[in-house]
């Protein structure tokens, strides 16, 4: 392949972006102009749930995958809304489609009770930065935040995780710190976004 093709292979689409580049997936970032048109194309004429992008990663393959961080509500009165990210796939011709959705909360029961996708505090981000003390080789950094009341807290944030070596990239992924109601918050783990949905 030669440059000119493999540069319009890259921006072929509806998504471009410095950062992209073949098969790495972009940290989480607020949508695009482009990426809504993709989030409105997939989602036209799907009934019963309402979904409000808040934040979205992308990788270029043959077209591009995306994960939209979104916030979920049924369409029957008293619903809540709940966390759920949706993996789109744009192909270089034809409609986008939907690969899954994901829901991290219960949409009909308060039962499990995590709020709605919230942009991080600064309160949060201090119980994440108290949690991730003492780990090393591993940094954080947290966009989006739901929280669980139990005894104590549980935080689920959506955000980048950079490995602390040379030439390493980020990469997007859920992760989780339970706050008990005494003592230290306990970071309790991190999933690649992707491999969710």
């Amino acid at each position: 392949m030669e440059a000119a093709e493999a540069d319009e292979a890259l921006t072929a689409g509806a998504e471009t972006a410095a950062n992209l580049k073949p098969g790495g997936w972009t940290p989480f970032a607020k949508v695009t102009s482009d990426a809504q048109k993709v989030f409105d194309e997939v989602l036209k004429g799907l009934l019963g749930v309402g979904y409000t992008p808040l934040s979205v990663t992308s990788q270029v393959v043959n077209g591009t995958n995306h994960v939209f961080a979104v916030n979920a509500k049924l369409v029957y009165p008293n619903s809540r809304e709940y966390p759920a990210p949706i993996r789109v796939f744009k192909p270089l011709n034809g409609p986008a489609r939907i690969a899954k959705i994901h829901a991290l909360g219960s949409p009909a029961a308060y039962a499990d009770g995590f709020s709605p996708f919230h942009e991080t505090t600064r309160e949060e981000k201090a119980v994440l930065q108290k949690a991730l003390s003492g780990l090393a080789g591993t940094r954080y950094e947290a966009l989006l935040t739901s929280v669980q009341v139990v005894v104590g807290f549980n935080y689920r944030f959506i955000g980048t995780q950079t490995p602390v070596t040379a030439r390493a990239d980020s990469f997007p992924v859920l992760f989780t710190v339970h706050q008990p109601h005494s003592g230290s918050p306990v970071f309790t783990g991190a999933q690649k976004v992707y491999d969710l949905v």
